[in-house]
């Protein structure tokens, strides 16, 4: 009876605890995801950072209605910057406290300079909607913007006013209280100067000016063609106004920080004005009609006011896409999926960033000022050099192809960071190859498609074959990282690679066993299925068996096989000095059973063997092996030691990521000396490479477009790889 009692009172107690535990983990399921917004509630700037809000809640709006983010709901926190600088820094401080996910804000730029550096020591990602200052996203790799930069909207507005208005001569009137009105003229300065047009005139005025007389005399003596004002509403407008009463004829033209409010300033003296804008009502993107669509929903069915509002739509979309994509909510790995943001399609754009938290290929919106509205003139590209890599995002080779991936999105944005090649920055896309040789083709012809000006890729030998035919026979000029196998350049006269061939490594560990270890017999195993293997082997036996030496067993396997045991027993039968291995990550695995299997004789392979795959796959139990390979930490090459110095805290070096780095390089080495964009000039270019030196070491390329070089020997030992030696091409 007492038994009974217990039992039921037990199963009450486990009872209590399951409904406890389901009711922690419903609770723990619905803690919402904290962003911060980080805008002016109070003081000059609340006219910017209201429609922001109103955007960002928006876009939490649609989030939450499809179910939050990762099963968990959006809560926005706002927090007052008091539109002061020092209340941006503070308010960072705040979100750090409070532990956000995130940070969206600030409007101004001199406000996101104050809490990215607050920020970016925390680890936190911001991303700001509209803050054009370049400086912002230099603070660090945690700071991100949807909004072009000032550099671009100078650079536009300059081009237009050459080339649309004709314009041969400017006066430019800057705010000397505010960064951004200075940063924006000295932009547009520089550009409307280099290409052929003559600033007559920079004129400064305060942020609190109301006479403007004094500097409109003189803008009158001069007769300018046109007039920038890259200032803010009030100043702006009434700039213009006194301009235009004053018997100014010149064209006025702005930057984004114009709007339709400077009518209550300037009245009807801004018609026939311009200026630049991140987005227009006007503009056809499906995006856009989306979240007008959207906005009319969740706000009484009224229109979209003010291009703040897209703008924060767009950051917050963006950070929402960060965060499927990381499929986390730890901020290191958002940060990693919003750097490696590709095509996101905003309302006011499609985003690619640049490596630096910019967007590349921005397009930069140019309005007209008339009857008290704006309408839309033009929306103009950032001009860009756009490659392809295609690599695998999908299937079984992912993992292989990821170091490689890494080596090339890097080694872009460094170029992009220190400005780009001729003047433009690369605009990378990462096409899908499905991890399949007809996969690679289908990402070859959509790269023929956007009209690329290289190819970058593919990894494997058989994937870069395929895409290699296609960019032979459309003229582009393709380089290879890693792909080893001769067919690949045997393509045709555009398709190049950075890393020797298998015929040289196969020569290589066939010399290696003959004259190093004094092997007398070797067994010899290749996936036929892969060229790569079914190349080194060839290649391998040759050098073996014409130094009289003994393949005792030439073993052919496909990759899925994980049952060795029948090839076990041969090759203990046969008692090798040597196994030769030709594939990848599945000579790890055959090699850990021989071992385990009591065969002592010593593992040798190409390249294959170096990859991560081939030591989670069983290689890192090897007790001692030797393998062929492009590079070595150990390289004292002064590039190679920037390289490491400068990557080494982030990232994990293997040869396939520096391998990567030297193609974008190579490329970016032969367009400079080039001097063009034209594809056959980059071919050329790439052919006659002399001096370019890589960090895997330097590149001559040889009548077959194969680079002549050296080729290094790792060996295994007991789970560590070292450096043993380098071998010399003869």
């Amino acid at each position: 009876m007492n038994f009974v009692k217990i039992k039921g009172r037990l199963s009450f107690v486990l009872f209590l605890i399951c409904i406890l535990f389901f009711m922690c983990e419903t609770a723990t399921a619905q803690k919402p995801v904290k962003i911060a917004l980080i805008f002016s509630e109070t003081g000059i700037a609340v006219k910017h950072g209201n429609p922001m809000v109103k955007g960002a809640k928006m876009a939490v709006y649609e989030i939450n209605s499809q179910g939050g983010l990762l099963g968990k709901p959006v809560e926005l926190i706002f927090i007052d910057n008091k539109s002061t600088a020092l209340g941006s820094k503070f308010a960072a401080m705040e979100a750090v406290r409070l532990q956000v996910t995130g940070v969206i804000g600030a409007a101004w730029s001199s406000h996101s300079l104050a809490m990215a550096s607050v920020l970016q020591n925390a680890k936190i990602p911001m991303i700001t909607p509209g803050s054009t200052n370049p400086k912002v996203t230099r603070v660090g790799d945690y700071i991100f913007r949807v909004c072009f930069t000032d550099e671009l909207q100078g650079k536009i507005m300059a081009k237009f006013a050459l080339r649309d208005l004709k314009a041969r001569t400017a006066v430019v009137l800057q705010n000397i209280n505010e960064t951004y009105c200075l940063t924006l003229a000295e932009f547009f300065t520089s550009w409307f100067k280099k290409n052929g047009g003559k600033v007559l005139f920079r004129g400064n005025y305060t942020g609190k000016s109301i006479d403007f007389s004094d500097i409109f005399a003189k803008v009158k003596k001069l007769q300018p063609d046109v007039v920038f004002i890259p200032g803010y509403t009030r100043d702006s407008a009434l700039a213009v106004k006194q301009g235009k009463n004053m018997g100014i004829t010149a064209t006025f033209l702005g930057g984004d920080g114009w709007g339709t409010k400077m009518y209550d300033y300037a009245g009807d003296a801004l018609n026939k004005s311009y200026a630049t804008a991140i987005w227009h009502k006007d503009l056809p993107r499906p995006a856009s009609q989306h979240m007008k669509s959207l906005f009319r929903k969740k706000y009484n069915n009224k229109p979209v006011y003010n291009a703040y509002i897209p703008m924060t739509y767009d950051a917050v979309g963006l950070f929402a896409n960060a965060v499927r994509k990381a499929g986390t909510l730890d901020r290191e790995k958002i940060q990693s999926a919003l750097a490696s943001t590709v095509d996101f399609p905003g309302a006011t754009g499609t985003i690619t960033f640049d490596g630096t938290g910019d967007p590349i290929g921005k397009e930069v919106v140019v309005i007209k000022f008339n009857n008290k509205t704006s309408t839309f003139v033009k929306s103009v590209k950032e001009e860009t050099i756009e490659i392809a890599a295609i690599f695998a995002l999908t299937g079984n080779a992912v993992k292989s192809y990821k170091p490689s991936l890494n080596g090339v999105v890097n080694a872009v944005n460094d170029i992009n960071a220190s400005g780009g090649i001729l003047g433009k920055k690369i605009e990378l896309y990462v096409i899908d190859n499905q991890s399949t040789p007809i996969g690679t083709k289908i990402a070859a012809d959509k790269a023929v498609s956007r009209n690329v000006t290289a190819i970058i890729g593919p990894v494997y030998s058989s994937h870069a074959i395929a895409a290699a035919r296609v960019a032979q026979q459309h003229g582009i000029p393709m380089i290879c990282g890693t792909a080893t196998s001769p067919k690949v350049t045997e393509v045709g006269d555009y398709i190049f690679r950075v890393c020797f061939v298998d015929d040289f490594q196969g020569q290589v560990m066939g010399n290696f066993a003959v004259k190093e270890l004094n092997a007398n017999s070797a067994v010899i195993f290749t996936d036929i299925t892969s060229d790569y293997s079914i190349g080194l082997s060839k290649e391998f036996q040759k050098v073996f068996e014409q130094s009289e030496r003994d393949v005792l067993f030439s073993a052919l396997y496909k990759p899925e096989l994980r049952n060795f045991e029948k090839l076990i027993l041969q090759v203990r039968k046969y008692n090798p000095d040597v196994i030769f291995f030709s594939g990848y990550e599945e000579s790890g695995f055959f090699a850990k059973q021989a071992q385990l299997a009591g065969i002592r004789a010593i593992p040798l392979g190409g390249d294959g063997l170096g990859s991560e795959n081939f030591l989670a796959m069983g290689g890192k139990d090897i007790r001692q092996g030797y393998y062929c390979t492009h590079w070595s930490e150990e390289s004292e090459s002064s590039v190679s030691l920037a390289y490491v110095k400068k990557y080494s805290s982030i990232l994990n070096i293997t040869p396939a990521v520096v391998l990567s780095h030297d193609v974008v390089l190579l490329l970016e080495d032969a367009i400079k000396r080039a001097q063009s964009l034209n594809r056959a000039a980059i071919r050329n270019a790439i052919k006659n490479t002399r001096t370019f030196n890589g960090v895997t070491g330097r590149i001559i390329f040889n009548e077959g477009r194969n680079p002549v070089k050296d080729a290094v020997i790792n060996e295994s030992h007991n789970g560590k790889v070292r450096y043993y030696k380098t071998i010399k091409p003869q």
